[in-house]
């Protein structure tokens, strides 16, 4: 009888830490997936403008000129549309886990979205346009503090490994790829010419693929 009371009590024990490593591999996953997602919006966020003004740079363009070209390059970075909706999907996941954590979460998916269109607006207003990379710059200053914050929380709930990663990545400058600026750089030519002296505000054509 004892013999089997404890053959009992030893396989529920087993069967709970089974669920409990198989839940806090499920928890790791959602946040991970989350924060993966994460630490890609806060690059294309930061990245975008420093691609614009190096672009603009190259081109000796106006500020009203480089308010679109931020429309261009936008159309060049494969899946940058879809990454606001895997953000939300991936934050969504992290509900059954971390249901705090996933409140937190909400939000910065509008960050990308939001800046594209208030660039689109300014960039119709020759006026706007010429102070919108300066107004954009200030906004960068009030939004990364906030965002890099969340990605540090996040990091934390899923590890202090992965947190000590994170505050390493942070603290490494926000380089823009040079291949992206070679690539807006070789299509920007299919413009008509004088595009670069303010022609360019009707868009750009479709991206080649």
């Amino acid at each position: 009888m004892l013999q089997t009371l404890l053959g009992v009590l030893v396989g529920w024990g087993l069967t709970e830490l089974s669920n409990i490593f198989r839940a806090r591999r499920e928890h790791r996953l959602a946040i991970g997936q989350a924060l993966s997602e994460l630490l890609e919006l806060r690059h294309w966020v930061l990245i975008l403008a420093d691609v614009v003004k190096e672009v603009a740079s190259r081109l000796k363009a106006p500020p009203e000129v480089q308010t679109v070209l931020r429309s261009v390059i936008c159309s060049l970075i494969p899946g940058l549309a879809e990454l606001p909706r895997r953000y939300v999907e991936a934050a969504a996941k992290v509900a059954g886990v971390s249901p705090v954590l996933a409140y937190r979460l909400r939000g910065p998916e509008t960050a990308l979205p939001l800046l594209n269109q208030l660039a689109g607006l300014a960039a119709s207003e020759p006026s706007a346009a010429r102070i919108w990379p300066g107004l954009e710059a200030e906004i960068m200053r009030q939004v990364r503090p906030r965002l890099e914050e969340l990605i540090r929380k996040a990091a934390w709930c899923h590890g202090w490994g992965t947190w000590l990663a994170v505050r390493r990545l942070l603290r490494k400058p926000v380089m823009p790829p040079s291949e992206m600026t070679e690539r807006v750089m070789g299509f920007l030519p299919q413009f008509p010419a004088g595009a670069a002296g303010g022609s360019m505000a009707g868009g750009p054509p479709p991206a080649s693929s």
